[in-house]
């Protein structure tokens, strides 16, 4: 659960700030989108988190 978690939360985190920061122009956001910039790099921390605990989950399911 904690991997499919980090993950989840990784991709909406990383890609929909992404999308929003790309779209803020069509989507009426022009001020106050500075904090929106602060917001991939959560997600990318979340998306290596979810690829750091696959692997322990595989090297734990090994033994």
């Amino acid at each position: 659960a904690l991997v499919r978690t980090l993950f989840l939360t990784g991709m909406l985190l990383f890609c929909g700030s992404l999308y929003l920061l790309a779209l803020r122009g069509h989507l009426g956001l022009e001020g106050g989108t500075s904090a929106l910039g602060l917001i991939p790099p959560l997600g990318g921390l979340c998306l290596i988190a979810g690829w750091a605990a696959l692997f322990v989950a595989a090297l734990r399911k090994g033994d």
